[in-house]
């Protein structure tokens, strides 16, 4: 909805969408809000508003995140941030946000950057973050690109995951790895297969925190997936990688799109520039 009464889209100082924090299939807050963010170039500010709890629960928490997330549509303080997700007094930016408990009222958090600004008494907005980088992709997107994303196990036969892509004929694939980014012995050689045939891979982390750095040698460690040609994923989370290498390789070439994944991880991963 647009904030401020608006007549039209264009003169809404901000928007809200409203989302299930937990219940709708196929939705997911933490995800969909960075695919918005992806695409979203105005400066006016976009919230996502969500809740946990029921509206019929003895402490709904879904009526102050809406009220919240009005107020912060509507603040010129926070144009330019792109989108935010609005909860627990808390605004946190699409793209490092994530789910870390299942049932909690306060079941999301940027577990590294912390939230962008949060909410004080009479709904005071209180920056911590100044400034985020932004990034949007300059040339028409193919919803139809196909992008697997997996991950792996120890033990996992390294002929499945190549399996995987041959059969769905995808692109692009993202591993999430251990720590820093590694993955389990046998699948440095995959990669780079992969890679010589043109299918962009990527490495993300299943830890919440500290992001992805190639450091460890070895078969599987993240500094041989990096020779194999591996692009690392930083602080983004595997489902949010998925998302962005879909935008990159949109009507382009394996080097173009490899080239366009590495610019916008400069952008959008948040300060974790090694070199890729």
């Amino acid at each position: 909805m647009g904030v401020a009464a608006a007549e039209n889209e264009a003169q809404a100082v901000g928007e809200v969408v409203v989302e299930a924090g937990d219940a709708d299939p196929g939705v997911l807050l933490g995800v969909s809000d960075f695919a918005v963010d992806l695409v979203t170039s105005a400066d006016k500010p976009v919230v996502f508003a969500s809740a946990m709890r029921s509206a019929d629960s003895a402490s709904a928490d879904g009526p102050r995140n809406l009220s919240n997330a009005v107020a912060a549509a509507a603040s010129p303080m926070l144009r330019g941030f792109g989108v935010l997700v609005n909860t627990s007094d808390e605004l946190h930016a699409a793209r490092w946000i994530r789910k870390v408990h299942t049932h909690h009222v306060n079941a999301f958090s940027s577990p590294t950057f912390g939230p962008v600004a949060t909410f004080g008494p009479g709904g005071h907005i209180r920056l911590v973050h100044r400034q985020i980088a932004r990034w949007t992709p300059a040339w028409p997107l193919d919803p139809d690109v196909h992008v697997v994303a997996m991950t792996p196990y120890t033990g996992l036969a390294p002929g499945l995951v190549r399996a995987v892509v041959e059969h769905t004929g995808a692109r692009g694939l993202v591993l999430e790895g251990f720590g820093l980014g590694n993955l389990p012995a046998g699948l440095t050689s995959v990669v780079g297969d992969l890679t010589e045939a043109g299918v962009v891979v990527v490495i993300a982390s299943r830890v919440l925190a500290g992001g992805t750095i190639p450091v460890y040698g070895g078969d599987g460690g993240g500094a041989g997936l990096a020779s194999a040609g591996a692009v690392f994923a930083g602080g983004l989370s595997a489902a949010k990688a998925r998302l962005l290498l879909m935008c990159c390789l949109s009507d382009t070439s394996y080097a173009q799109a490899r080239a366009r994944l590495v610019d916008a991880l400069d952008v959008l991963d948040g300060g974790f520039q090694v070199e890729r």
